[in-house]
């Protein structure tokens, strides 16, 4: 549960800053196609962006918290 919720926020703070970027980097005189193009980009990439930040983090908390194999287990 918490892994989930700690994706899910991570997930949330890369897609909002790379989202910002793109619109920081995109010049405001586009035609209407280059602006729908620009967001459709922008969704796939901070999607992209976000998803593999929330797996890479996810992966970590799995690692340090994994539990320790047993005697036992070996």
């Amino acid at each position: 549960m918490i892994v989930n919720l700690v994706k899910f926020v991570t997930s949330a703070s890369v897609s909002t800053v790379v989202s910002n970027l793109i619109k920081m980097s995109t010049p405001k005189d586009l035609s209407l196609v280059n602006k729908g193009m620009v967001m459709i980009g922008s969704l796939v990439l901070t999607s992209l962006a976000g998803d593999a930040a929330a797996n890479h983090v996810a992966k970590g908390i799995e690692k340090r918290f994994a539990p320790k194999p047993t005697n036992e287990e070996k």
